[in-house]
C-alpha cells in the first residue's frame, strides 16, 4: 500500500509505513491522475 501511495506522493515513506497500523485502509482521491486527497478510513479504537 505504501509503495503505491509513494508513487503519487513522496511523503508516504518508510517512516509513514512504520507508523501505520496493520491492517490500515486509506482512500486516495484523484483529479485527472493527480492525487488531491488522502484519507485514513481505518481506526484501531
Amino acid at each position: 500500500m505504501t509503495m503505491m501511495m509513494r508513487y503519487f506522493d513522496t511523503q508516504f515513506d518508510l517512516d509513514f509505513l512504520l507508523k501505520t497500523s496493520k491492517p490500515d485502509i486509506y482512500r486516495m482521491e484523484f483529479d485527472e491522475g493527480v492525487l488531491t486527497n488522502t484519507e485514513r478510513l481505518w481506526s484501531n479504537s
